[in-house]
């Protein structure tokens, strides 16, 4: 058994049977106390009833006396006089009155109009000539007097019939009834109540603020019960737990119950005193002993657990040297130290071994957050250097479209313009996914033909199902969606092209469109390879691709169906998979029909027109070249400057006007943010519009906090001429 719990047990046996011993009185004095507090409020409850049944008596002989008395009877002309003088006997306590059969007052002590003071709604009234008898009433308010009261009603001799003639009625003041209980005063910490036989409150001492309340049931069947009783509980008006002793009512005071009682902190005020006083002798006697034995051994603990101390606090700042050193200390504390030397040396070794392997991560990740920069870095000018020579073509083939419009180049402008977008989607399948992330793809909601997306997938991707000996059905469709034609289109390619990479030769892809009340299902179904239910919303994710381990990049980045996943969101689409592992796929986007007939015609022919005088900064010349051609084409009247400075100067003109704004935002010395508050704050109205190749969401910010617009290389034609035509 080692020290401390030798110590341990020695202080229990010496306490234990003190705290036994002290327990056992203290339980005994308050059962005691409690006793003693029943049994003085049972005798109060017994004194305060006995001295209302002597008023009741005395108020029940009075009133037989008046009852027989000749000066009381209806014909008699003295009979108001005769009760006002022996109502002057009971000054301010008591009303005296004579009232027939039928409850009509004919004789009052109190000055009255004859015919207008009535007693046949009083309870009292009623039970008195009901039961011949005597009659103890409930709390009232005075008709003439309009105080508070309690009544007393004894009937009239019956006449020569024996019929009833009627009653004879008292009204007791409560003040004064309360004033006379109150002339013994309580026992301190006592309470009393006294109440009629509805549970109304007659009498409250001390406080007398609930007079005229109602207690509860419980109380009320307390006084029932035909005998005194002493219940513990709790006082319904002050939520205090005490201890009551209810009287029930006495036979000459039927009606009336009395309830005394104790706050049970005032009874066992002198038992908690006495409890408080022996906790402090337990407490400072387990303090003495304590400190006694820890003297007796602080000495054999105290030096060898500092010494333990001070190494943990070295341990603790890193300095796994220090050692313990306790081998001539008492052999518990000793084997205990020779532990903690183990274990520091053990330590010692891992924290070397700690410190070599946090070098080598820390040149690991210098060299990772150098290559992650370098990536960043070649991303950020690949987006920019790739876009730049796509944009300008885009716009080339635009304006192109334009001059040859259904002349015989129309249908090969028309391939060399799907051409342009397919190349734009492939490029921004590996850059846009940040672009939607950062919010800087915005729709723009038209009415879409499907015919028209379905015959550009058809024509892109036939030629690549053919080559792997897919059958690929596109079914035509006349529905029209409201939608982005753009990235619906690239939605649905990206299913198709995740459809056929995962179908074998020899399977099928199907893609077609139905109703569904007031939307367009768009359905791409395979006979592919098919997902796991589990792997079904991972498939969504970054980079994934569940059937390429070996991450061949002929089958792609993972990105198709990661971005699929972003533009329904962006677009509101949902899109639902079901899929059966060997079965194939079904992927489905769900779109708002529209009821608007869309001519089967290509977007990129329709014609805009645009006659507002336009600034065009653009440092890159064949850029600047298409973008300014595209504007004439439309009507625009445009001027062309290749840097920030020229733009600027020329806004210095107060002769120019111009009604938009295109610029570049990546220009050679001010960005094109630059240019636009400049623009905006020369024309307030100007129709400002940005255009970027840079995936940045701080662009995204800067561009709106102006209120300009944002257009992402290469641009959409009918974006940028939405956003002119609106202006």
């Amino acid at each position: 058994m080692t020290l401390r719990l030798r110590l341990f047990f020695l202080v229990l046996a010496s306490i234990v049977p003190i705290l036994a011993t002290q327990a056992y009185n203290q339980a005994r004095f308050r059962q005691e106390r409690r006793l003693d507090a029943q049994h003085a409020v049972e005798l109060e409850a017994k004194l305060v009833a006995g001295e209302l049944e002597q008023i009741a008596a005395g108020m029940h002989k009075f009133l037989l006396a008046i009852a027989n008395s000749a000066q009381i009877a209806p014909d008699a002309t003295n009979c108001n006089s005769y009760l006002a003088a022996l109502n002057k006997q009971f000054p301010g306590s008591l009303s005296i009155g004579v009232s027939d059969s039928t409850g009509l007052v004919y004789c009052y002590a109190i000055p009255f109009e004859k015919g207008t003071l009535t007693n046949a709604d009083r309870p009292h009234f009623k039970l008195a000539q009901s039961t011949d008898s005597f009659v103890v009433g409930n709390l009232m308010v005075g008709k003439e007097t309009g105080k508070r009261a309690i009544g007393f009603a004894y009937p009239l001799p019956r006449d020569a019939a024996n019929q009833p003639r009627g009653i004879v009625f008292a009204s007791l003041s409560v003040d004064w009834l309360t004033d006379h209980l109150g002339r013994n005063p309580l026992t301190a910490g006592h309470s009393l109540t006294v109440v009629d036989r509805t549970g109304t409150i007659l009498v409250s001492l001390p406080e007398r603020s609930q007079i005229g309340q109602t207690v509860p049931p419980l109380w009320q069947k307390n006084f029932s019960d035909g005998k005194v009783s002493v219940r513990e509980m709790t006082d319904p008006v002050s939520q205090v737990n005490g201890i009551f002793a209810f009287m029930p009512n006495p036979s000459a005071t039927e009606g009336i119950g009395v309830v005394v009682g104790i706050n049970e902190a005032t009874a066992m005020a002198s038992a908690n005193q006495s409890l408080r006083r022996a906790l402090a002798v337990a407490i400072a006697g387990i303090l003495a002993a304590l400190g006694l034995a820890w003297l007796i051994v602080s000495e054999a603990i105290e030096r060898p657990l500092q010494s333990l101390l001070d190494a943990a606090r070295r341990w603790r700042s890193g300095d796994f040297t220090a050692r313990c050193n306790l081998a001539n200390a008492p052999v518990e504390m000793s084997r205990l130290a020779g532990a903690f030397d183990t274990m520091a040396e053990s330590l010692q070794l891992r924290e070397a071994d700690r410190a070599s392997n946090e070098l080598a991560l820390r040149r690991s990740r210098d060299a990772a957050l150098a290559a992650n920069r370098s990536k960043t870095q070649f991303l950020a000018a690949a987006s920019h250097d790739l876009r730049q020579p796509l944009h300008a073509l885009s716009l080339a083939v635009s304006v192109m479209q334009v001059r040859h419009a259904d002349d015989t180049d129309t249908p090969h402008l028309e391939r060399i313009g799907r051409s342009v977008r397919s190349l734009s989607n492939l490029l921004n399948t590996l850059l846009d996914v940040s672009q939607l992330d950062a919010g800087l793809v915005q729709p723009t909601i038209t009415d879409c033909c499907l015919k028209i997306l379905f015959a550009e997938v058809a024509e892109e991707f036939a030629g690549i199902a053919a080559q792997k000996q897919v059958t690929m059905q596109v079914m035509p469709s006349t529905l029209t969606v409201r939608s982005d034609g753009q990235l619906l289109g690239r939605m649905i390619k990206n299913l198709v092209s995740n459809a056929i990479k995962y179908t074998p030769s020899g399977g099928s892809v199907r893609v077609h469109a139905r109703e569904d009340g007031n939307q367009v299902v768009i359905v791409v179904a395979d006979t592919g390879i098919g997902i796991a239910s589990d792997l079904q919303e991972e498939v969504f994710t970054d980079f994934i691709q569940l059937n390429n381990p070996e991450r061949d990049r002929k089958k792609g980045l993972g990105l198709g169906l990661a971005i699929v996943r972003r533009m329904s969101e962006l677009l509101d689409h949902p899109v639902r998979l079901q899929s059966v592992p060997g079965a194939g796929s079904t992927f489905s986007i769900r779109v708002t029909r529209s009821t608007d007939k869309v001519r089967g015609v290509p977007q990129q022919m329709i014609h805009h027109r645009y006659e507002g005088r336009v600034l065009l900064v653009e440092d890159d010349p064949l850029v600047a070249e298409v973008t300014a051609a595209l504007l004439t084409v439309w009507g625009a009247t445009v001027t062309s400057v290749a840097s920030g400075e020229a733009a600027v100067t020329l806004m210095q003109d107060a002769q120019l006007h111009f009604d938009a704004l295109i610029t570049d935002y990546r220009l050679q010395k001010m960005s094109g943010t630059s240019v636009a508050k400049a623009a905006l704050s020369r024309w307030p109205a100007i129709c400002a519009v940005v255009v970027t190749g840079d995936a940045n969401d701080d662009i995204l910010r800067e561009v709106r906090l102006l209120g300009a617009a944002l257009l992402q290389k290469p641009i959409r034609t009918e974006a940028l001429a939405a956003i002119l035509q609106q202006s």
